[in-house]
């Protein structure tokens, strides 16, 4: 938390966002009293800039009235990055998850992740709650998903064993070509072939 942007003038920090990462990352939502009476919302990380607005993008800026929990939720849900351009970056929990589960996918169980997100609030205690309730969620939509992709590649291997489909043209033509060369490359070897000339 020490490399977090300083808090502006009257500035408090109403949701922690943590991750299980390399780097411990912090994502801090914070609110704050401006000229005009309203609050102005903000949410920033170790990589953001001290300016206001740089870094995360929220779609709900300023309200007359603290939030309610449900503009809470809908907020930290929606909010965007401006830091991975090009990238579908929204929100600030399964995001992070999802990202993570690219990565591991083929060497770990999603409950692996379940706790790799931790949001807490002074303000809005029963925050934590809601978003262990979503990591579950979360877990059993990555088991049904692995299900369903092992599901069809089983069916696939079942149908082409069934219908005894025969070798590609393709890779008997390459075949053929293979066989007139001088050398036959090594699989996993890259090397320069010469081939006859197939009127010889």
């Amino acid at each position: 938390s020490q490399f977090l942007p300083y808090y502006i003038d009257n500035e408090v920090e109403i949701v922690r966002v943590e991750l299980k990462s390399v780097l411990k990352d912090i994502i801090s939502i914070r609110a704050r009293k401006v000229r005009n009476g309203k609050i102005h919302y903000r949410v920033v990380d170790e990589h953001s800039n001290d300016s206001d607005e740089k870094g995360f993008k929220c779609h709900q800026k300023d309200t007359v009235v603290p939030l309610t929990f449900g503009e809470l939720i809908n907020l930290m849900d929606s909010v965007e990055s401006e830091t991975y351009i090009g990238e579908n970056w929204c929100g600030v929990t399964n995001v992070h998850r999802d990202t993570n589960w690219d990565i591991i996918y083929d060497e770990a169980e999603p409950e692996d992740l379940l706790d790799f997100v931790q949001v807490t609030s002074v303000f809005y205690p029963q925050i934590q709650e809601w978003y262990e309730d979503e990591a579950k969620d979360w877990v059993k939509e990555k088991h049904t998903e692995r299900k369903d992709i092992t599901s069809k590649s089983e069916h696939a291997e079942e149908q082409a064993t069934s219908k005894n489909y025969k070798q590609p043209e393709t890779c008997e033509a390459f075949e053929r070509l293979m066989k007139r060369s001088k050398k036959v490359p090594h699989p996993g070897t890259v090397r320069v072939t010469i081939f006859t000339n197939p009127r010889k």
